[in-house]
């Protein structure tokens, strides 16, 4: 939402409408922001963002039967915040929001593949714990069981929709994280294989958006 419209919901819930409309607003206005401050290299300020459209949206998602919008905008504003504080070096923290948001997604069927917003969301949260594990925890074992998994998830969602942008990146940043982990132990073999799979989820992207950049450079430096 513009700024001014984020001010207009802000003026009409402080004078009394507290009602899941005007609060999942608010709140999607909040994570709208974050992703921009985060775009522009502001953790901090992303993080904050995130963190307030929490609080916003918390009597409407600890109701009784909060819708699955409701639920889906709370599960992102948590991964969110999740991913700005590993960026903060919050390893701590980072892992319990990364955590809940992949909690929250199992309640809203992420996994049974039953609301696919929710399973982009979870993806996601597990590529960054992965990485956590893997980069800044020392945990190698967990990061290549929890990017297994992503694979795995990821294959179902392409097995109906194989050309599921956001599920395609995720397949790539596990399988690029499997390559990364075998080089490192100086399984060359391995490494090389897992570095193919990765060309051709990206070589798919390519065809599906020739666009973009940041899918063209990482293929480039494959």
């Amino acid at each position: 939402l513009p700024r001014r419209h984020r001010r207009d919901l802000g003026v009409v819930r402080d004078q009394g409408d507290g009602s899941v409309e005007t609060l999942l607003a608010l709140a999607r206005a909040s994570f709208a922001q974050g992703n921009l401050l985060w775009r522009r290299a502001n953790a901090e300020g992303a993080l904050k963002s995130y963190q307030s459209g929490l609080e916003i949206l918390k009597p409407a998602s600890s109701a009784s039967g909060a819708s699955l919008q409701t639920k889906l905008v709370e599960m992102q504003l948590t991964a969110g915040a999740g991913v700005m504080q590993r960026q903060l070096y919050q390893y701590a923290t980072a892992r319990q929001q990364l955590t809940h948001a992949m909690e929250l997604g199992k309640k809203i069927g992420a996994v049974e593949l039953t609301y696919l917003p929710a399973t982009e969301v979870y993806l996601a949260a597990g590529r960054e714990l992965s990485w956590q594990a893997y980069q800044d925890e020392s945990k190698p074992k967990e990061a290549v069981q929890s990017a297994n998994d992503q694979i795995a998830l990821a294959n179902r969602v392409l097995q109906v929709r194989p050309d599921h942008r956001p599920v395609l990146r995720a397949k790539a940043a596990a399988t690029a994280l499997l390559s990364r982990i075998e080089y490192d132990n100086l399984r060359v073999a391995a490494a090389l294989k897992r570095d193919l799979e990765q060309h051709a989820v990206l070589e798919r992207l390519v065809a599906l958006d020739k666009s973009n950049v940041g899918i063209w450079i990482n293929l480039g430096n494959l």
